[in-house]
């Protein structure tokens, strides 16, 4: 085992505060958590919890720094430990006739860790948990992002660029509203301790040619003929789904509106499909019309007769 003061990056007249400081950044560098695909951190971590088991406890440190073995009931059977001086410095392990392979003999000594915490799991219930104060995530990187209407309406996948150059595609949940903001988790800033913050990305709704929205009803003018409006006919209306044929009442005037159920924003969870409200414009074929001129003329001076 390493120099528990190496281990930590201390120096041998380190107070209590600094080597508590000192354990605690490496543990939350090194927790197996955090590191989940480093083969290498569960080792990492025994050593720094080991160090900081034996330097915590003032009476150990200082049989340490004298040169003195620990007794047995603390986990080293017959063999005990002591300190030596190899290339390295240091102190190891002397084996005796009762010793145990390194494995166990961390099991003992630090048992107060708790096995998942040797292996490279969080400490049991009770125990001392060595990612107290985690590090937090780094601040959300904050996007915006321009959605097609027709994809906000109903629902979709539109491609983001994120500024990492990487492409993903987010999902458009059904009747995303303008301003509303969808989370992108663990794809942001990389913070210090190596975690991922996440991105937020506010929504825009790009405008239709066709088609408004209010709440969750669709809105869409049509333009219709004099001739439609007064006498009534059967006509093509545009709708998110497509097509779909409508009557236009006889005596309709421009400004009226007609609504055709269900053909609004789709429904979701516990909110029923809403409605589409076609307002009809009187558009005039041809304002020149010689009969329709001549038909107004004729109206006009009939209602200046009759006044």
């Amino acid at each position: 085992m390493q120099d528990p003061y190496v281990a930590l990056g201390v120096s041998r007249t380190a107070s209590a505060d600094e080597i508590k400081r000192a354990y605690r950044k490496l543990a939350k560098k090194y927790h197996p958590d955090l590191n989940p695909d480093d083969p290498n951190v569960a080792r990492r971590f025994q050593d720094i919890s080991a160090a900081y088991e034996l330097l915590s406890d003032a009476d150990r440190r200082a049989a340490y720094d004298r040169g003195e073995r620990e007794d047995a009931p603390r986990g080293f059977g017959g063999g005990g430990f002591r300190r030596g001086f190899g290339d390295e410095g240091g102190f190891h392990f002397r084996r005796g006739a009762n010793s145990q392979d390194g494995d166990d003999l961390f099991e003992q000594i630090f048992g107060m860790f708790g096995q998942k915490a040797q292996r490279g799991g969080g400490p049991r219930r009770g125990q001392f948990d060595p990612t107290d104060d985690p590090p937090a995530k780094p601040a959300p990187l904050k996007l915006t992002m321009e959605v097609p209407f027709l994809v906000a309406i109903k629902g979709g996948t539109q491609r983001l660029q994120l500024p990492s150059g990487r492409e993903v595609d987010m999902r458009i949940p059904v009747g995303t509203q303008e301003g509303a903001q969808l989370r992108l988790p663990n794809q942001g800033n990389v913070g210090g301790d190596g975690r991922y913050g996440d991105v937020i990305i506010t929504i825009g709704v790009e405008d239709h040619p066709v088609f408004r929205r209010d709440g969750d009803n669709i809105l869409t003018d049509l333009p219709v003929s004099l001739e439609q409006a007064v006498l009534g006919d059967r006509v093509t209306v545009p709708t998110i789904d497509g097509p779909v044929t409508m009557r236009v009442p006889p005596g309709s005037n421009s400004g009226t509106k007609l609504r055709l159920r269900g053909k609004g924003v789709p429904a979701r969870r516990s909110l029923e499909a809403g409605d589409q409200f076609v307002t009809l414009r009187i558009v005039l074929a041809n304002p020149k019309d010689p009969s329709l001129v001549e038909f107004l003329r004729t109206r006009k001076s009939q209602q200046a007769d009759a006044d």
